[in-house]
């Protein structure tokens, strides 16, 4: 009886190698990368196999057609080399990994501002828009643009500007929560999703973010900005998920575009709320 169970035990452990030896096959033929390891890695396999077989023929007729130490000495030593390999082809896969996440966040993210480009943004709206209708959560949008940004730049020079920019988008990540997005929409305009935030919600950290970035020197006097501190001013719009009016993600962006505008026009350095009191 221990034999029998014994054998079927070896016999099982032989089936679960056909189907890694299976696997393997899939992967050299599917997977371009580290082919060469997968094939020394299913030859491998294929003795720990003929091992197997070997042992449960030995087990079931009783006779030794090759000796046990021998068996046992040989699955040691390709297991040992099967850990070998499996350990680098693990090492490469994690660098691997790595570049290919790196890859990634270079993809959806702005090089000068190191935040999100606006084609994650837009898809990260239309994301929160459709959770926001299957779910009936809400969220809201701040659009943010930087007051007489032009002339910051034909006043101290582009690479000016481009310090002014780099720290703005440190005071807004700075300012947010991890569960929100910060973005950049195009030029000096820059963009916050609030997943699970009301209008009201928004309206108070845009507040909060306007009133720091207007007290704050964004660039010191002693950084080649004339010897003086340089200071700067936003102003931002405002919207709020609303089902009846938001027809889809465009929508929303649209109106918190016209509350940028107003708030524009209404002199800067101001918050504006969207009216959505009337359906367009």
């Amino acid at each position: 009886m221990k034999t029998i169970l014994l054998t079927i035990l070896v016999l099982i452990g032989a089936v679960l190698q056909l189907i890694s030896i299976w696997t393997v096959k899939k992967i050299v033929n599917n997977i371009p990368i580290m082919k060469n390891h997968w094939r020394v890695l299913g030859l491998f396999l294929i003795f720990f196999l003929l091992g197997y077989l070997t042992f449960a023929i030995t087990l079931w007729t009783g006779h030794e057609y090759i000796s046990g130490d021998t068996i046992t000495s040989v699955i040691f030593f390709f297991g040992a080399c099967f850990v070998l390999i499996i350990t680098k082809m693990t090492k490469k896969s994690i660098k691997t990994l790595q570049e290919y996440t790196e890859l990634q966040k270079d993809v959806i993210t702005d090089p000068l501002m190191s935040i999100y480009n606006r084609r994650f943004i837009d898809k990260q709206i239309e994301h929160e828009f459709n959770l926001a209708l299957r779910n009936k959560t809400i969220f809201s949008i701040a659009l943010i643009d930087v007051d007489h940004f032009k002339s910051i730049n034909d006043t101290y020079g582009h690479h000016i500007g481009d310090i002014v920019l780099k720290r703005l988008a440190k005071i807004f990540l700075e300012s947010v929560r991890k569960s929100d997005f910060v973005g950049r929409y195009g030029g000096e305009e820059i963009i916050l999703i609030l997943p699970n935030t009301d209008k009201d919600g928004a309206f108070f950290l845009a507040e909060k973010m306007r009133a720091l970035i207007e007290k704050t020197p964004i660039i010191k006097g002693d950084e080649k900005c004339r010897g003086k501190d340089l200071y700067c001013t936003i102003s931002v719009g405002i919207s709020g998920f609303c089902k009846e009016r938001h027809k889809d993600y465009r929508a929303i962006i649209n109106d918190a575009d016209a509350a940028m505008y107003n708030a524009k026009c209404s002199g800067r350095n101001k918050v504006s709320l969207a009216c959505q009191t009337e359906l367009p």
